[in-house]
């Protein structure tokens, strides 16, 4: 019997907002809103502290 492949949607703005997870580089709870500007922030401050080694 073949997998049946489940509808996908795209989250609304509050679903977005409402799902927390953990910054895995330094551990700060984000939303999915804040969480790829926040990763950006932090690879900026990791490859800085790589250039100074």
């Amino acid at each position: 019997m073949p997998e049946q492949e489940l509808p996908g949607r795209y989250l609304t703005y509050t679903e977005l907002e409402q799902f927390k997870m953990d910054c895995p580089l330094c551990g700060i709870t984000v939303n999915l809103i804040q969480f790829s500007e926040h990763l950006r922030d932090d690879v900026k401050r990791i490859r800085n502290e790589i250039l100074k080694i």
